[in-house]
């Protein structure tokens, strides 16, 4: 006969509380893994009316029978989950559920922070008074996959697109005439700015940038380049 281990009890026990809590205190919907992906869950972030925003958190959750810590509860991390975790393009918390007094403590994991894999940083720290995941841990979650600074991400994008659009296209010679040449030039170290502005944003927020974005980010800048080969190439040829 197949025994439930007590550690898959408590694993499970803590992954179905955690669901539970989120969708109770936040009204969101939480979805559990079927497998082990280095990340348990995800919760999917929806407006006042129950709309989706589209923004989804991943969730690592790390279960206890009870803590008899008074202060802090620290949980050991596999090597693997914050190697993970650095290449992961969306937000991801980690849970720690204390099953005995049915309390979650959470705290996030950003791309940004420095994780190193041995030694005292293979563990995260968890404030008993601080850190309990509570219906005013809404906002912070809400932030946490909607970042104030990140909503610039869509208007410098959308700025970018329109001067792209209005630069010559790849062709060389033909678009070039001693009038177009320096507003073309201007337009290119314009777009530049905005560029390094995005990717600026991008290392910090990962996940507010689609592939598709990131493939016409990466498109976008090569045209400018070329574009600006090209201006070379004329403005050279013009000396002659």
């Amino acid at each position: 006969m197949t025994e439930y281990q007590k550690r898959s009890i408590n694993g499970d026990s803590g992954e179905y509380f955690v669901a539970y809590q989120i969708t109770k205190l936040f009204g969101w919907p939480c979805r559990l893994y079927g497998v082990d992906l280095d990340v348990d869950a995800e919760m999917e972030i929806t407006d006042n009316d129950g709309i989706s925003t589209g923004d989804i958190i991943k969730i690592q959750i790390k279960s206890c029978g009870f803590i008899d810590e008074a202060i802090n509860k620290s949980v050991h991390v596999d090597e693997r989950h914050i190697l993970y975790w650095k290449r992961f393009c969306l937000p991801i918390i980690i849970c720690c559920v204390d099953l005995s007094a049915e309390k979650i403590y959470w705290k996030p994991i950003t791309a940004t922070e420095t994780y190193e894999t041995k030694g005292e940083s293979n563990k995260v720290s968890f404030c008993l008074e601080n850190d309990v995941l509570k219906r005013e841990s809404k906002e912070e979650l809400m932030e946490l996959a909607i970042p104030r600074e990140s909503k610039e991400l869509d208007k410098l994008f959308s700025k970018l697109e329109n001067i792209s659009q209005n630069l010559p296209d790849e062709a060389p010679g033909c678009y070039y005439t001693d009038d177009s040449i320096i507003p073309i030039k201007n337009q290119c170290s314009e777009a530049e700015k905005i560029i390094e502005a995005i990717n600026t944003l991008i290392v910090h927020f990962p996940w507010r940038l689609s592939s598709i974005g990131r493939n016409k980010l990466r498109r976008i800048e090569r045209n400018i380049q070329i574009i600006k080969n090209h201006c070379k190439i004329y403005a050279a040829s013009s000396e002659e």
